[in-house]
């Protein structure tokens, strides 16, 4: 399904005249679709950009929410420590 949803992605058509040409019903291809966003906005492993920003904390924001303020002066082994918490 999500190589449907990508064609569909990449073509001009409207979901509605998609789902009619390929068979789909529609409430199965918004389940899919759903799904399909949610493996897009998953965290992938690798680099992240950072903003630098000139503040006297460091600022932690996990994928769910969940911040954490920190001292400037934090170490980095326990940076490492907590980038490596999967909150």
């Amino acid at each position: 399904m999500f190589a449907l949803i990508e064609q569909w992605k990449n073509s001009a058509e409207p979901r509605k005249a998609f789902c009619r040409k390929h068979n789909i019903a529609p409430s199965t291809f918004s389940y899919w679709y759903a799904k399909y966003q949610k493996t897009q906005s998953a965290v992938k492993p690798g680099f992240v950009e950072v903003q630098p920003h000139l503040s006297r904390s460091l600022e932690l924001i996990y994928p769910n929410g969940v911040k954490i303020r920190l001292p400037h002066d934090t170490s980095l082994s326990e940076l490492r420590t907590l980038l490596q918490l999967d909150v």
